[in-house]
């Protein structure tokens, strides 16, 4: 059995998180070997999965039942019909990838991709601009081809569409957006389907898949509060017959250790497989 180096206590860590980051342990560790995604996000588009029972769609799905892709992201344009996401069964130098997960919910989910009243012009110019650049370029590669696709059928019309309803939107529901829009979220779950590579990208984890059911959701120590709300909410929607698992939250610092435990018991199951 390869046994994944643990770290040690994190700085920071709530330990009144401890039993959900057991429970999260336990959870993953269940039914293996299973390939567990983790997904980067933001607060307002956590809010759009968990009003579809608690799954990561890809863009096609949410706009065919009139939902939003609000965090910019989506694989629309390199892998259509995919979800964006690291598999956390792969290893480097002992260690997995969810921190790439993690770094696209702190950095460019609630900064550099996020859809919000405050950034849409942002966004647009953006788009504006990219296009700009590509339409002056003498010849196009296939990368550059499939982007210049993507803004001028998907992400500038979208963004046209998102300023039109911030402008009839109320100052309560702009506020509200604006703080979801700014929590980091990273969401761990599992997929039915099969994966593809995501073209050009340079990590070996950076995968697609056609959806994940979220089963633990983390976030910064000063938003867990509000996420949990949002779990409860999702729980109490649904009905008395649903089979959903309720979905654990933990802290976003806990993540690196889940992933070595997740790596242990996966592992460990593959070997006895084979």
């Amino acid at each position: 059995m390869r046994l994944f180096r643990r770290g040690g206590k994190q700085k920071g860590k709530s330990s009144n998180y401890e039993e959900n980051i057991a429970r999260a342990q336990r959870v993953m560790a269940f039914g293996q070997p299973r390939v567990w995604y983790a997904h980067g996000t933001n607060g307002k588009a956590f809010e759009g999965m968990l009003e579809v029972n608690g799954y990561v769609f890809p863009r096609e799905i949410l706009e065919g039942i009139g939902r939003d892709v609000v965090s910019g992201e989506g694989m629309g344009a390199m892998s259509p019909g995919y979800v964006h996401a690291i598999n956390l069964s792969y290893v480097q130098h002992d260690k997995g990838y969810i921190r790439e997960a993690v770094k696209y919910a702190t950095k460019k989910a609630v900064g550099g991709c996020r859809i919000a009243p405050s950034t849409i012009d942002e966004r647009i110019e953006e788009a504006k601009a990219f296009l700009k650049y590509v339409n002056d370029l003498p010849n196009l590669n296939e990368h550059n081809r499939i982007l210049k696709k993507a803004a001028e059928e998907r992400i500038l019309p979208d963004q046209l569409d998102f300023e039109k309803r911030f402008l009839r939107m109320s100052q309560i529901d702009k506020d509200e957006w604006e703080q979801l829009s700014k929590i980091p979220v990273v969401v761990l779950g599992t997929s039915i389907a099969g994966q593809t590579p995501v073209l050009g990208s340079y990590i070996p984890a950076d995968v697609g898949v056609k959806s994940i059911e979220i089963r633990v959701a983390s976030t910064t120590p000063e938003s867990m509060s509000m996420i949990e709300e949002m779990i409860k909410r999702l729980r109490s929607d649904m009905t008395k017959e649903g089979s959903r698992d309720q979905i654990v939250s933990v802290p976003i610092d806990s993540l690196e250790d889940l992933q070595r435990s997740y790596l242990n018991v996966y592992h460990a199951a593959v070997e006895e497989v084979d």
